[in-house]
């Protein structure tokens, strides 16, 4: 494409001894090959982290989550409800949303929970550019970069995890949480942890028999798919992943891109986590060969039914139901 990401690296020199860091405060650039770009351009502040300029004490916070830019009016906000509390309970403690173009129904949820301190939205447009014709979408590889220097630098996050509205990380582990797992599979020389992926389309059937009579948002993905392909993709094929940023260097959609000098990646076998893909249409991969899996909805389905209907009776009072989105429009079970 005509335009795309790009990092400029430099070593911030200064005065650093054991005692103090006197770094630069701000950074400019400068291009001597371009004659009407030798001045320097306007200066942008260097953000430190708040309290140890030189990394030298451990993360302050531990799981931190990227979500790619919201775009074409994203619309659905029950989905983005679950998503947010499942990650929760999993241990996340904070989410970054970039969002370009989003409903208002969507707009309304993510007001909530910046509100409790949990997400942080950052408006995301980038005018003159075509959508997948000039610029890779919405300039996810701007965002997600921009995000985990964000989450580890100012945020003071140990791990970040780079994921879509419709992915959910799941550690296999007996009542394991994510951050669980994370912290007992960890070493020191490991940059990110690569989830292979399965696939629940929604051309699957939906099973409507667990829902609580009482509850008033009938279609949560994680509840109602338990139908989803049988073999994991190979890392790297559409995987996700959780690095640790301060290892990482350049951050990938899929995996990372380049880290620190002598430090891996874990991919995760498939008997001790998945990437669980809640995917609307389908991608046509493997999809005729298939399993139940309801693992998400035993372990986290008496929570998450009624974690889900409170937040939504919050947001949207008037009908207590969490908009499904264009494609979604059931308010009641049906089988």
């Amino acid at each position: 494409m005509e335009y795309a990401a790009t990092y400029v690296i430099c070593k911030l020199a200064g005065n650093v001894t054991k005692r103090e860091a006197r770094l630069p405060d701000e950074v400019a650039l400068s291009y001597h090959d371009e004659p009407s770009m030798r001045e320097a351009t306007s200066f942008v502040r260097i953000k430190y982290p708040k309290t140890d300029r030189l990394f030298r004490a451990a993360p302050t916070r531990s799981l931190a989550v990227c979500v790619g830019p919201l775009h074409h009016n994203f619309a659905y906000a029950l989905r983005v409800v679950e998503f947010f509390e499942y990650y929760k309970m999993n241990g996340a403690e904070r989410f970054y949303v970039y969002n370009k173009s989003a409903t208002p129904e969507v707009q309304a949820v993510l007001r909530h929970y910046e509100s409790a301190g949990l997400v942080q939205v950052l408006d995301w447009h980038f005018e003159g550019y075509r959508f997948e014709n000039e610029l890779r979408y919405e300039g996810i590889f701007v965002a997600l970069n921009e995000c985990f220097y964000r989450a580890t630098v100012a945020g003071g996050f140990r791990y970040t995890a780079i994921v879509d509205f419709d992915e959910l990380l799941f550690p296999a582990g007996d009542k394991e949480t994510l951050l669980e797992y994370l912290q007992a599979k960890d070493r020191y020389d490991v940059h990110s942890f690569n989830f292979q992926g399965v696939f629940y389309y929604d051309i699957y059937a939906p099973d409507f028999s667990h829902v609580p009579p009482w509850a008033n948002n009938t279609y949560l993905y994680t509840q109602v798919r338990n139908v989803r392909t049988k073999n994991p993709l190979l890392h790297h094929n559409r995987s996700k992943y959780v690095m640790k940023g301060r290892n990482v260097f350049e951050a990938g959609n899929h995996f990372v891109w380049k880290a620190v000098r002598d430090t891996y990646e874990y991919p995760v076998p498939e008997n001790e986590g998945l990437l669980m893909h809640y995917r609307d249409g389908n991608l046509g991969y493997d999809f005729e060969n298939v399993v139940l899996d309801n693992r998400i909805r035993d372990r986290f389905g008496k929570t998450m039914w009624q974690v889900v209907n409170d937040k939504c009776a919050i947001i949207f009072p008037e009908t207590r139901i969490c908009p499904l989105g264009e494609n979604y429009n059931q308010t009641e079970p049906s089988q």
